[in-house]
């Protein structure tokens, strides 16, 4: 399956459903306006090119996907961030694609999964972060 998130989070998953990684975003992060864009015009920022620059803040790879922004936050270069989303690319699965999470009801978006536990911050938040008490991530 392929999980398109926003976040460090679709890696986790992935990882801790010993699934291989099917989703150019994996390792990476966008602000929740960006991301909101990139899954709903998919197929016009997946044939759009990087254009990297070096962002005052971070010392990862950040790179501009036309209007929106690409924070590569597991990356040590601009090469293993492309190399990595290219060949992840490669593996989309268009008949069993997810949008993970969402803190808004989205009803004429059967595969966005809406948490209302989020709905009052406007995005969901930590949602990879382990509860002690159960040793579970919040996700589960």
């Amino acid at each position: 399956m392929t999980l398109l998130c926003p976040s460090c989070m679709g890696g986790e998953l992935f990882h801790d459903l010993g699934l291989r990684f099917c989703s150019p975003t994996i390792n990476l992060m966008m602000l929740q306006t960006d991301f909101v864009k990139f899954v709903t015009h998919f197929d016009e920022y997946m044939a759009k090119e990087f254009e990297f620059f070096k962002h005052p803040e971070y010392d990862f790879p950040c790179a501009k996907l036309g209007d929106i922004t690409v924070h590569f936050t597991h990356y040590k270069s601009k090469e293993e961030a492309l190399e990595k989303w290219y060949a992840r690319s490669a593996r989309i699965n268009r008949d069993n694609m997810f949008i993970v999470f969402t803190a808004h009801p989205f009803p004429d978006i059967p595969y966005a999964l809406y948490i209302p536990e989020f709905k009052e911050a406007g995005i969901v938040q930590y949602i990879q972060n382990i509860n002690y008490p159960s040793e579970k991530r919040n996700y589960e």
